[in-house]
């Protein structure tokens, strides 16, 4: 599969997915993050998923500059194009109180295992293909 960056005030490697939680789907743009270890939700999308991220206990994420207060929840990320289609039962993170608006953004842990994941900066393409199954990297244990 491959995709183009996104356009705006600048490329960014966005990507079309649907997120799926107990029957209700929403379609979405997703920034792909290689930097980041967990995939995140804002609240909205996760009101609109039915998710009741204002329960639950809090799990605490450090990240570059401040610790968010998030809630866990499992749902499946949908990736399809031109015929090709995979579903990934992802743990997504919904932030509390956070006064920042983020879009979704899809981390390493649960996506970037599963797939391999090509940045191309120059022609502003990603490519995303099924991993897989390896034991080591490169051919290293």
């Amino acid at each position: 599969m491959s995709f183009r960056y996104m356009q705006g005030n600048r490329p960014v490697p966005k990507i079309p997915v649907r997120l799926r939680y107990k029957g209700k789907e929403v379609p979405i743009t997703a920034l792909l993050d290689s930097g980041a270890d967990y995939t995140f939700i804002p609240e909205d999308v996760a009101g609109i998923l039915g998710i009741k991220y204002t329960r639950g206990a809090d799990k605490i994420i450090t990240g570059i500059d401040k610790e968010l207060r998030c809630v866990e929840c499992n749902l499946t990320l949908i990736l399809e194009k031109d015929g090709e289609r995979h579903e990934i039962p992802i743990t997504a993170h919904v932030p509390k109180y956070s006064t920042k608006k983020v879009g979704v953004l899809i981390g390493r842990q649960g996506f970037f295992e599963n797939f391999n994941v090509t940045f191309c900066e120059k022609t502003l393409d990603i490519y995303i293909e099924k991993a897989k199954k390896v034991t080591g990297c490169g051919g290293f244990p």
